[in-house]
């Protein structure tokens, strides 16, 4: 392979411009790490209505980076990482509350040049390209990804979609993840546009600008910013000179 790979990311969660009205707290959250042998990067968004919304999302978060570091570790199969992601979902969240800690979850994880795993549960859009070929597209108005319910403390694994896609040496990779608040505006086919429209903006970005830039714009997210909570993760990975 000529030259070497690069990654870059930006990450940003905004909250929307009902919950500052009513002084309720972002009930979305976002992790991102590059760990050696792999990166992981997730978005959540707690279910609105669930006063404990946003201790949902922040535990879902955290899970699906314990667990994607353990099916790296050879210690989880692949058919046994949603229910792993569940249970340390469930663990993270106080017994009191979970029954109103209910939260969707999109992640990915790059392990080195063996494969991406792409997970979701619940709505929101989540855009996959390897070397410029779509691998994964999820739509509110699409079953490719069974969207089904969101998660919640009771245990519901099987409505978890988790793929995973090989990857060979220096393969280049774009992922565009976002929560509902986002999503919703995407025009149905256009995922790919809108990827690369963010893309283009990870690389015009120098240095720790990109997650500033990213949030400025999830702020003015239509016309003067939505009533929605609004998170978003940007990652390109590929070969430089």
């Amino acid at each position: 392979m000529e030259g070497r790979l690069e990654e870059k990311h930006a990450c940003a969660t905004v909250r929307g411009k009902f919950h500052e009205k009513k002084g309720i707290v972002n009930q979305d959250d976002l992790f991102y790490a590059e760990r050696g042998d792999h990166t992981v990067m997730c978005v959540a968004d707690g279910v609105g209505s669930h006063e404990f919304a946003a201790e949902g999302s922040h535990s879902v978060v955290r899970a699906v980076a314990d667990a994607a570091a353990a099916y790296v570790r050879g210690e989880l199969s692949h058919g046994a990482v949603a229910d792993d992601i569940t249970r340390r979902y469930a663990d993270g969240v106080p017994e009191e509350h979970r029954s109103a800690a209910g939260t969707t979850c999109i992640f990915a994880c790059v392990i080195g040049d063996a494969e991406l795993m792409i997970g979701q549960i619940g709505d929101g859009m989540c855009y996959a390209a390897i070397d410029g070929e779509p691998v994964y597209v999820s739509r509110k108005d699409d079953d490719f990804s069974n969207i089904v319910d969101a998660l919640s403390a009771e245990g519901n694994s099987a409505s978890w979609t988790v793929r995973r896609f090989p990857l060979r040496q220096g393969a280049g990779i774009r992922v565009f993840m976002a929560t509902d608040g986002i999503s919703s505006d995407v025009i149905p086919g256009r995922e790919a546009a809108c990827a690369v429209y963010f893309a283009e903006l990870l690389r015009r970005c120098p240095g720790d600008t990109a997650d500033g830039e990213l949030e400025s714009i999830l702020k003015m997210w239509g016309e003067d910013g939505s009533d929605d909570d609004k998170t978003a993760i940007v990652y390109e990975r590929r070969v430089s000179a």
